[in-house]
């Protein structure tokens, strides 16, 4: 087992929201679906806070919804790759009124979140 490190960064934007976070898993395990994947929750995460996650060995996706109440509405993803090494990432709002100020996740050399 490897770790993901998940740090959501201090903004105005959404700071008194907090985001769950959801890692895909098997069917057995999962207790919702986010964009037809079994996911299951892995946490909350309030603004300027980390969270670790523990995550297997294979690829598997970090969710990271942004309503309680309607993730399956709101929500942005990032696949992560098999491997060993435990992965630090971030997640922050966008200023969007429009669209709900969504969440991105990003890794450290900026590579961003696939988005819904």
């Amino acid at each position: 087992m490897r770790k993901v490190i998940l740090e959501r960064k201090k903004s105005f934007v959404a700071c008194l929201c907090a985001v769950y976070p959801y890692l895909s898993c098997g069917e057995a395990e999962a207790q919702r679906r986010l964009g037809g994947v079994p996911v299951k929750p892995v946490g909350k995460l309030k603004n300027g806070k980390t969270i670790e996650i523990e995550i297997p060995d294979e690829a598997c996706t970090l969710f990271v919804a942004f309503s309680k109440n309607f993730p399956d509405s709101y929500f942005t993803h990032f696949c992560i790759g098999a491997g060993t090494d435990d992965i630090k990432l971030y997640t922050k709002s966008t200023f969007n009124p429009a669209l709900g100020n969504p969440f991105v996740i990003f890794d450290e050399n900026g590579n961003e979140s696939l988005g819904q």
